[in-house]
Order: C-alpha cells, then sequence, then structure tokens
C-alpha cells in the first residue's frame, strides 16, 4: 500500500533474548503440576513451568 512501516521510538528499540533469570517471579505451587519447559519462540528455556495441581 506504500505506507511506510511503524517503528518504535528509540527509547524502546532496544531487545535482548528473554533469559531464566529474567522470569524469576514464576514461582514453583505448593502442589505443582508440570506443564513442560518455557519457550519463546523457537528455542526452549530450560525453565519448568507449573500450574497449581489442586
Amino acid at each position: 500500500d506504500g505506507r511506510a512501516p511503524k517503528e518504535l521510538p528509540g527509547f524502546m528499540s532496544v531487545c535482548r533474548d528473554v533469559t531464566a533469570s529474567d522470569l524469576g517471579f514464576l514461582v514453583k505451587p505448593a502442589t505443582p503440576l508440570l506443564v513442560g519447559k518455557l519457550r519463546s519462540g523457537s528455542r526452549v528455556i530450560d525453565l519448568p513451568l507449573y500450574v497449581d495441581g489442586a
């Protein structure tokens, strides 16, 4: 359609891959049920994900 692509402002344009340490707020519940490991795009991050199995 001839329009220029939208861009993020300069102060928001720095990106990096997510790491397990970025997700320290995800805690294992008291009665965990393993869902699997976290995925970021096509990459698997070595971080098990749990839901409360109670």
